[in-house]
């Protein structure tokens, strides 16, 4: 549902959408493949895969980032507009390979 209303909005408002939608659609597609590991196929599993490698890579960037709650969350953003179109590629795949999320 989230991903139908991202597609009813204009381009320019999905740029600045893009990276808060991202974190929603990483934590989403996570947990619905996590919950269908046991019938994923090769593609299925590198896709969890991936997902949870740019995960890792979210949560050590937000750790190197410093204690304070606004380093924290700045970095994250960073990493999500960095990683925005990725998540959404795999998020993406993800709803293919198992239906809609």
């Amino acid at each position: 549902m989230r991903t139908e209303f991202f597609q009813c909005i204009d381009e320019d408002s999905k740029k600045e959408l893009l990276p808060s939608l991202a974190g929603l659609m990483l934590g989403e597609a996570i947990r619905s493949l996590d919950n269908h590991k046991s019938s994923l196929d090769e593609e299925g599993l590198n896709v969890l895969t991936e997902l949870n490698e740019i995960d890792n890579s979210r949560a050590k960037e937000i750790g190197n980032a410093g204690s304070a709650m606004q380093e924290r969350s700045m970095a994250d953003l960073h990493f999500l507009k960095t990683n925005a179109e990725k998540i959404r590629e795999l998020h993406k795949k993800a709803k293919e390979l198992i239906g809609t999320i």
